[in-house]
C-alpha cells in the first residue's frame, strides 16, 4: 500500500513530467482518468493503489511523441525508474509498468490493473462532457472546427468497442445515445 508521503511524491513528479504535454493531457486529464481507475478497480476487484499509480503517471511522456517516441513505451520506463527510487515493491512496479506501457496500444487480455488504465483513460472521451472538452479540442489543435469534429466522431467509434472491463463497457453504453445525439447536433453546425 502506498503512504501518504509516497502518493505526494509520485503526484510532484507526475505535474513535474507533464509540463511539456498538450493542453488535453495535463492534470485535469490525469486527475479524471484516476477518477475512472479508482471507480473501475472498485467495480472489478482491482488493487487500487496500483489503478492510482498507473493513472497517476501513465501520460508523463506524452510530449515524447513529438519526437517520434512511443509515450507507452518511455512513459512505462521513466515510471518503472522513479518508482524504483522510491524503494516501492518489485510486483507493482512491473503492474504499474504493464499497464502504462499498454494503456495507447491495442491488447487482448492481461491483467485487470492494464485493463482498467486503458478504460479510465478513454472512456472520459466516450461520455458527452469529455468529448467537447477532450476530444474536440485536442483535434481542433490539428484541423478546423469541422474536420476536428469529424476526427474527434471517428475516435469515439474506434475506441467504442475497445474496452476491456465489463464496468468500461457498461458505462459508454448506457451513454451511447447521448453521444449520437451530440454527434447529430454538432455534424449540423
Amino acid at each position: 500500500m502506498l503512504s501518504k508521503e509516497q502518493k505526494i511524491k509520485i503526484r510532484q513528479f507526475a505535474e513535474e513530467k507533464i509540463k511539456h504535454n498538450d493542453s488535453t493531457h495535463q492534470m485535469p486529464h490525469i486527475k479524471e482518468t484516476i477518477k475512472w481507475a479508482l471507480h473501475f478497480a472498485n467495480l472489478e476487484n482491482a488493487g487500487r493503489d496500483i489503478c492510482w499509480a498507473s493513472a497517476m503517471l501513465h501520460d508523463i511522456c506524452k510530449w515524447e511523441e513529438e519526437r517520434g517516441k512511443n509515450h507507452g513505451i518511455t512513459g512505462a520506463e521513466t515510471a518503472a525508474e522513479y518508482l524504483t527510487k522510491l524503494k516501492l515493491d518489485k510486483r507493482f512496479i512491473e503492474k504499474v509498468k504493464d499497464a502504462i506501457y499498454y494503456h495507447d496500444k491495442p491488447f487482448e487480455g492481461g491483467s485487470k490493473e492494464r485493463q482498467i488504465l486503458w478504460d479510465a483513460d478513454k472512456v472520459q472521451n466516450e461520455l458527452p462532457a469529455g468529448f467537447k472538452k477532450r476530444m474536440i479540442p485536442y483535434w481542433e489543435e490539428r484541423a478546423d472546427r469541422k474536420e476536428a469534429i469529424r476526427l474527434a466522431i471517428d475516435e469515439y467509434y474506434f475506441f467504442y468497442p475497445l474496452f476491456h472491463t465489463e464496468s468500461g463497457k457498461k458505462e459508454v453504453a448506457k451513454n451511447r445515445k447521448a453521444m449520437e445525439l451530440l454527434f447529430r447536433k454538432l455534424t449540423a453546425e
